[in-house]
């Protein structure tokens, strides 16, 4: 049941960024190349994103964070991590591969876009 809100919260994200992108940028013009570009741009913003999040990515800027810590509040970060090594393996064991959803969910949208691409350019 929590698996099925994740995408359905997901779908209803895309669809609401793809009509405010539809009404506010193409002006309620109806047809099938902005209907294709407004479900286009907002999947794939969450295809990226869901992307960095399932690989981990995010983890390559543990250093800019710690570093930004230690600098802004040397005192509290120092009491709770040590060293680096410290923070980082606090920080590492984040689970980001339940965010695939997001990768699926945007892939039917990129498809659903690219079948009204393709029916612009056949009519």
């Amino acid at each position: 049941m929590k698996t099925f809100i994740k995408y359905l919260f997901c779908v209803l994200f895309l669809l609401f960024f793809s009509l405010l992108l539809w009404l506010f940028v193409y002006e309620r013009e109806l047809d099938y190349l902005t209907i294709s570009d407004s479900l286009f741009v907002p999947s794939v913003i969450v295809f990226f994103m869901g992307l960095v999040l399932t690989t981990g990515s995010l983890r390559i800027t543990l250093a800019f964070r710690y570093t930004f810590l230690v600098f802004f509040n040397r005192k509290n970060t120092k009491e709770k991590y040590q060293t680096f090594k410290d923070y980082y393996d606090d920080k590492k064991n984040n689970d980001y591969k339940k965010t695939i959803f997001m990768i699926y969910t945007s892939l039917v949208f990129l498809l659903v876009a690219l079948i009204f691409a393709i029916l612009a350019m056949t009519y």
